[in-house]
């Protein structure tokens, strides 16, 4: 019989049911006794039967010719005579006859005996087949029941991989996300710093991704392109001094007002504009 098997799946331990075949062998022994039974045929004299009824009427014959010589030898004067030998061969031969007519009865006995023979095989037969049916049903509803639970384990672990495929598409959005975001601010914060000079703060350094060393860098290339750093303007107001020494009274109040207007200035302007820009939202 043909055993159906499955793939196993192993993961969780659960092992595929195996067809046992415990009456398979039983079986095809007894259909192959039953295929390869000779057809009835009777033979008297490889009967064991017949071989002691054959006995039993060969005595009796023997005790019957003995008898009836005697008879024939009382009766003239004991001797023995042709008459007597005669009688006693003939008593002899009529028992023999009657075991002749006991061979049909033997012959129905021992055909009778060879249906019986056949009927318990069919009948053993049935009857492995029947447990063989009861155990293979068995198996098919054990492999049934384990393919139901390996489709079930499967869904299970589709809808989890579905999840988790979900939920890591999910974060690598958000990150991506976050890094344009990211991107975006630090991009806006330093057309900012460039064009302003502004000083961010920490948290738009945070969310720019940008160093405070990287903002210092730019914010000092502003002022070094608007001569605003303590350096060109500490040169700025040596030059106005130096003018003022050789330029006389009006050169004095010409330097004056440059040194109070032009400093100022510049530190409103930049304070102005960090004020400004401190409020601004970056995108």
């Amino acid at each position: 019989m043909e055993v159906i098997t499955d793939e196993a799946m192993s993961g969780n331990g659960t092992k595929q049911p195996q067809y046992a075949g415990t009456y398979d062998d039983r079986l095809k022994a007894v259909y192959d006794r039953i295929e390869n039974r000779s057809p009835f045929r009777y033979d008297a004299e490889k009967d064991p039967l017949y071989g002691l009824v054959k006995d039993r009427y060969v005595r009796l014959g023997k005790l019957s010719m003995k008898d009836t010589m005697g008879k024939a030898a009382a009766l003239t004067g004991g001797y023995a005579s042709s008459y007597g030998q005669q009688a006693g061969q003939q008593a002899y031969d009529r028992q023999l006859q009657n075991l002749d007519e006991v061979v049909p009865e033997l012959y129905q006995l021992a055909y009778s005996a060879y249906q019986n023979e056949g009927k318990a095989l069919g009948d053993q037969a049935a009857i492995l087949a029947s447990r063989q049916a009861e155990e293979y049903g068995r198996y098919r509803d054990e492999l049934s029941d384990y393919r139901e639970e390996q489709a079930l384990r499967r869904s299970m672990e589709q809808e989890r991989y579905e999840r988790e495929r979900a939920a890591a598409e999910s974060a690598y959005q958000r990150q991506k996300d976050a890094l344009s975001a990211q991107q975006k601010s630090y991009s806006n914060l330093t057309a900012v710093i460039k064009a302003s000079g502004y000083a961010p703060t920490d948290d738009e350094l945070t969310a720019s991704g940008m160093t405070r060393a990287a903002a210092d860098a730019l914010r000092t290339e502003y002022l070094r392109s608007k001569n605003l750093l303590p350096e060109q303007q500490a040169a700025a107001a040596a030059k106005t001094s130096s003018s003022k020494s050789y330029g006389g009274k009006s050169g004095s109040s010409t330097a004056k007002t440059t040194v109070s207007n032009v400093l100022p200035f510049a530190a409103n302007k930049l304070n102005r504009g960090s004020t400004a820009k401190r409020k601004m939202e970056l995108n």
